[in-house]
């Protein structure tokens, strides 16, 4: 029994040994994919967010409904400020009906006496332009000391993608090194986070963490059983996965904006969201599904064009409910499992970076590094796309065992990695389009 013992010790020991030699990498190299070109264009300082910007969003009127995000029709028509003569007006309020309001300022930047009272809505609109349907401007924080956070949150990403000088490859090289630094961690019981640069812990990202995979297999299940899934089903789909996983945790994520926007100012942001006040849970179960308050931005994107995504809206509301019905439940044995990531300020990113593992450490020894996307003189957003392959074979599987109807796990497979390659392509774009991609490879 001791002889038997100690050869099972001795075979543990030598395949970590061989891992965490096979896995003593010297190097990385980063290559440009996309937006490699070097950006010599002016920062314009007048460039105006879409119309409609400075209007409350969605679904925060008086008139709608908790819950609902009624549609605001919003007109298009360009203001003098989109010109190339930036002396022009530098305020529109745009109306359906003739004539329309314009205020200008001087040089300077002060508003003329005479439109100060009609750019702060401190006197009474003339008859005929009261019906405001957009309002555009510039220097939000010079100009108008009203702004609501949205819009505010908006400007600063705007003016970010202006002023930061977007990320060389020896920067994507620095940022990841020294990789012999670099924590690896078990691909097969990891879990992943959403891909953002606001985070300065160590992870693995994929678009919408694991519930937007998740999120992407339930999808892919519904089409392959031409059936629609209940609230109920999903539910049980949901506890039957996570507790047959090995997974430690199941993630996603939410923006300070969203948590400031749902539980108001707290000083701890993931304690308020993973243990609201009993009272308020449930306004708060109505909110979490509207994408208006949505922190996960691979799932509002999600849920505001669901043709586009092929999804099915109601689906994602589901899945929504399952996991917060479960975190919210104190008494749950499932909880432990959930993960909440919380995502504060404005997006700063100045590279997409994919991570590239030698193949060895990854499919022999089943191990990726964990990268941080935010330090403390950059910031770009990490993904691993070939670590992610096994959590995506893994839901494939546990449909064609643990769902009824089953499916075959081949043919789910294929279908999840087109759908999530077509989905992540349009959130990337959505994002952080005006930033270059790099593939980052790690090797000896």
């Amino acid at each position: 029994m001791r002889i038997i013992f100690v050869v099972v010790l001795l075979l543990v020991c030598g395949l970590q040994l061989i891992a965490s030699e096979a896995c003593k990498v010297t190097k990385v190299h980063a290559i440009c994919e996309s937006r490699c070109e070097q950006d010599t264009r002016m920062i314009d300082r007048v460039s105006v967010p879409p119309p409609g910007t400075l209007l409350p969003p969605t679904g925060m009127s008086q008139a709608a409904d908790e819950g609902k995000s009624p549609q605001v029709n919003i007109q298009t028509n360009p203001t003098p400020a989109d010109s190339s003569d930036v002396r022009a007006s530098l305020l529109e309020i745009e109306s359906q009906l003739e004539p329309a309001v314009t205020i200008t300022k001087k040089k300077n930047g002060e508003f003329k006496p005479e439109n100060v009272a009609k750019a702060t809505y401190q006197v009474q609109v003339p008859k005929g332009v009261s019906d405001v349907q957009a309002a555009r401007m510039v220097f939000p924080d010079h100009d108008i000391q009203n702004l609501n956070e949205v819009s505010a949150s908006h400007f600063g990403q705007v003016e970010s993608n202006f002023v930061s000088q977007p990320l060389s490859c020896e920067d994507v090289e620095s940022h990841i090194s020294p990789v012999q630094l670099l924590s690896w961690v078990d691909v097969r019981t990891a879990s992943f986070g959403c891909v953002d640069g606001r985070s300065a812990e160590e992870g693995l990202g994929t678009w919408g963490g694991d519930f937007g995979e998740f999120v992407t297999s339930l999808n892919i299940y519904e089409q392959m059983t031409t059936m629609h899934l209940s609230q109920a089903e999903v539910t049980s789909i949901f506890r039957k996965y996570l507790e047959s996983t090995t997974r430690e945790k199941f993630t996603t994520c939410i923006s300070g904006l969203a948590v400031r926007q749902m539980f108001g100012g707290v000083e701890d942001m993931r304690a308020a969201v993973m243990n609201p006040p009993e009272e308020r849970r449930a306004a708060l179960w109505m909110k979490i599904s509207d994408s208006n308050f949505v922190g996960n931005e691979h799932i509002k994107f999600m849920l505001e064009s669901p043709i586009e995504y092929s999804v099915r809206k109601e689906l994602v509301q589901h899945l929504i409910h399952s996991f917060y019905d479960i975190l919210w439940n104190q008494f749950d044995p499932l909880r432990s499992k959930l993960n909440v990531q919380v995502l504060p300020g404005d997006h700063i990113e100045r590279a997409v970076v994919s991570i590239s593992s030698p193949e060895f450490c990854l499919h022999e020894a089943h191990i990726v590094p964990r990268i941080a996307p935010k330090t403390a003189s950059s910031s770009m957003a990490v993904i691993h796309p070939d670590a992610v392959q096994f959590l995506r074979r893994e839901l494939s599987v546990f449909f064609s065992r643990e769902t009824n109807p089953i499916v075959k796990a081949d043919e789910m497979n294929k279908r999840f990695n087109v759908l999530a390659a077509g989905q992540g392509a349009l959130t990337k774009k959505r994002m952080f389009d005006r930033i270059p991609s790099y593939s980052a490879k790690i090797s000896e």
